[in-house]
């Protein structure tokens, strides 16, 4: 299963869960034949109570890596999405998924294949145009409230507060832009991308907005992810020895994002007069 594949399975979960439950809708019908079977001295109206709502959010972060991701990495982005569930009183629940990506690196894990001048030579004995840069995902399940400093009429808007347990992975990404460096190509780039992965955490804090038309919605705040990793080759090339040590992971940035409400679950009441 690819990393993109993850993200369509979340998008897939929102909308699957996003359509009103057939339970429901045969409720709905039960409550309106008892109505039309009422005596006409008796009215009655239905108020709809919402229960909670399943939210889209997309969103951005600079992160600044630590840790011994920060030994290999300089500052990176990570694009996402999450799908979540917020009760009424601003408890939820959720799936994420990130795409970390940048060209920052602090160590040339290449440096054994160039030459005094700081080429690579090609099959051609032409100089070969390699460039690296970082590529990683992390996935997550997470749960967090929302604490409303403020609602009226038009808007809410309150402290936003999570936590998550997932799964963490980085590695360095070669492209071989003129396809001539075969030292770097297939199986032989395992020995210099120090692919890394484990279990991961995170937290997040900040604040969140939202529109009571849903038109303005969004959150900006700190976010903190820690990886529990291990470096997944048997053997560095550029360093010529296995790593074989654990690893501790550290990313730390502000991280945005739009929220989209997608579908609003209500419970109706009856109320007979």
């Amino acid at each position: 299963m690819t990393r993109f594949s993850y993200l369509y399975y979340i998008t897939a979960y929102c909308f699957l869960f996003s359509a009103p439950p057939p339970v429901a809708a045969q409720e709905n019908n039960r409550r309106e034949e008892s109505h039309k079977n009422k005596p006409s001295a008796v009215k009655s109206e239905i108020q709809a109570k919402p229960l909670g709502t399943l939210i889209l959010n997309f969103n951005y972060a600079v992160e600044i890596p630590g840790g011994d991701m920060g030994k290999l990495f300089g500052p990176n982005s990570a694009a996402g999405m999450q799908c979540e569930y917020m009760d009424k009183s601003g408890y939820f629940l959720g799936l994420g998924g990130d795409f970390l990506f940048g060209d920052n690196l602090k160590v040339d894990v290449l440096r054994n294949l160039r030459t005094s001048q700081g080429i690579i030579l090609g099959d051609d004995n032409d100089a070969a145009d390699v460039s690296l840069g970082e590529r990683g995902v992390y996935f997550n399940g997470y749960v967090g409230k929302l604490f409303k400093l403020k609602e009226t009429p038009k808007a809410m808007q309150g402290l936003r507060l999570s936590f998550g347990v997932g799964f963490l992975e980085h590695n360095v990404r070669i492209s071989d832009n003129r396809g001539n460096a075969s030292q770097v190509a297939g199986i032989y780039a395992n020995g210099y991308d120090r692919l890394t992965n484990g279990i991961g955490m995170d937290q997040f804090v900040g604040y969140q907005y939202m529109s009571a038309d849903h038109t303005i919605n969004f959150y900006i705040g700190l976010d903190i992810t820690e990886g529990f990793t291990k470096n997944r080759r048997l053997f560095n090339f550029d360093t010529m020895q296995p790593d074989v040590n654990p690893h501790f992971d550290l990313l730390s940035g502000l991280r945005m994002g739009w929220v989209l409400p997608i579908h609003r679950y209500y419970k109706a009441n009856e109320i007979e007069y």
